[in-house]
C-alpha cells in the first residue's frame, strides 16, 4: 500500500520534506553528497548555526552507513506499526519536521494513531473529545505548561484533525508518584542496560550526584519507556503508519522505548539531529548501549545556539529563574 503513495507524496510534501527529495550517494566513502546534488530547502530552516554543514537535510542510516532520499524513506515506513521521531525538545526545526511528517502521511491517508510524550494519560478523555477540532486551545487539553504550547501546537492540531486517534504518550503524575514510592514494580531490561542508563542519568544531570542517588530517576526512565512501548503495542493499526513523538532518549533504539516493543510490532526509529562541526555522519550518536545501533535513520538539521544546560540546571537547583 505505501508504494502507491510514492508519487503523490513526492509532489505534495511541503518545505521541510522537499529538503530530502534528492537521491543521495549511498557509499560511505563518498561520505557527503557533492554540492551539486545536495538538496535545496524550499524556505529556510529556523535554526541558523552550522549552515555550511552538507549533512543538513539528509537522512542517514547507521546500519548501512548510507544516505537515503525521502522517496527511499517512504518504502521503509512500517505499515501496521510505528514511526518514532526523536527530538531535542528545544529545537524548532525538529518541531517543524514532526508537523510536516504527520501532514504528509495524512495527505496520503495512511496516518494511523499519533502518540506524544507531551500528552499524559489523564489528558486522554480531553483528547478523545477534541478530535477534528480546528480551533482547539491548550487549556481544553489541560496542556502541561512545562511543554511550550507554541512548540507543539502544529503537531497536535494535525494529529487531532487527521489521525485515527491521538494518544497519551506519558504516565500521569499519580502514576509517576506510585513509581517513586515503589508501589509498582518496574522491570529491568538487563544489568548492562540499567548501568548504561544510570550513567546517562548522572551525566545528564551534570555529575552533581553519585550513581546510587540516581536510582529513582533510572526507575522513572524505565517506567516511562515501558509505558510508551505498551501504548504502541496496544494501538498499532493494520494498513496504517502510526507516529510516536518523544525526546531522543526515549526513541533511542539501543536503550529507549523500542527495546520494550513486542517483536511483532513493526517500527522505524528516526532521530532528529542537529549538526555540529563534524561533516562525517558516522561520528554522530556514538554513545551506544551494548553496541546496539541508536536508530534506523538520522535526519540532520542545522544547529541552534549552544546553551549551558548545566549552568541552567544549577540555577534552577538554587531556586533561580
Amino acid at each position: 500500500m505505501l508504494k502507491r503513495i510514492y508519487k503523490p507524496l513526492a509532489i505534495s510534501l511541503t518545505a521541510l520534506v522537499l529538503v530530502a527529495c534528492t537521491t543521495l550517494p549511498s557509499a560511505l566513502n563518498e561520505n557527503i553528497p557533492p554540492a551539486a546534488e545536495a538538496p535545496f530547502y524550499a524556505g529556510e530552516f529556523i535554526a541558523d548555526r552550522q549552515l555550511d554543514n552538507p549533512l543538513i537535510g539528509h537522512f542517514w542510516s547507521p546500519a548501512t552507513e548510507q544516505f537515503y532520499s525521502w522517496e527511499q524513506v517512504l518504502t521503509m515506513l512500517p505499515e501496521g506499526g510505528w514511526v518514532m521521531l526523536g527530538e531535542q525538545h528545544d529545537h524548532p526545526d525538529h518541531h517543524v519536521f514532526q508537523a510536516e511528517f504527520l501532514q504528509a502521511l495524512a495527505d496520503e491517508r495512511v496516518l494511523g494513531n499519533v502518540a506524544m510524550e507531551m500528552l499524559a494519560v489523564d489528558q486522554q478523555r480531553a483528547l478523545d473529545s477534541s478530535m477534528m477540532r480546528r480551533d482547539l486551545l491548550p487549556h481544553e487539553l489541560n496542556w502541561n505548561p512545562g511543554w511550550p504550547w507554541e512548540h507543539y501546537q502544529a503537531q497536535v492540531h494535525v494529529a487531532l484533525m487527521w489521525a485515527n486517534r491521538v494518544l497519551a504518550g506519558d504516565l500521569a503524575e499519580e502514576q509517576k508518584d506510585a513509581t517513586r514510592r515503589d508501589i509498582v514494580e518496574i522491570p529491568h531490561y538487563s544489568p548492562a542496560h540499567s548501568e548504561f542508563l544510570l550513567d546517562l542519568v548522572v551525566t545528564s544531570h551534570c555529575n552533581l550526584f553519585p550513581a546510587d542517588m540516581a536510582a529513582p530517576m533510572l526507575k522513572m526512565q524505565l517506567a516511562r519507556d515501558q509505558f510508551m512501548a505498551r501504548q504502541m503495542n496496544r494501538n498499532a493499526l493494520d494498513d496504517k503508519v502510526s507516529v510516536f513523538i518523544a525526546g531522543g532518549g526515549h526513541v533511542r533504539a539501543d536503550y529507549g522505548a523500542p527495546l520494550w516493543l513486542n517483536a511483532d510490532v513493526p517500527r522505524l526509529t528516526i532521530m532528529l539531529q542537529a549538526v555540529g562541526t563534524e561533516h562525517d555522519a558516522s561520528t554522530y550518536l556514538q554513545d551506544r548501549a551494548e553496541g546496539r545501533l541508536p536508530a534506523d535513520l538520522i535526519y540532520f538539521v542545522p544547529a541552534v545556539e549552544e546553551r549551558d544546560y548545566c549552568a541552567e540546571f544549577l540555577e534552577t537547583m538554587r531556586g533561580g529563574s
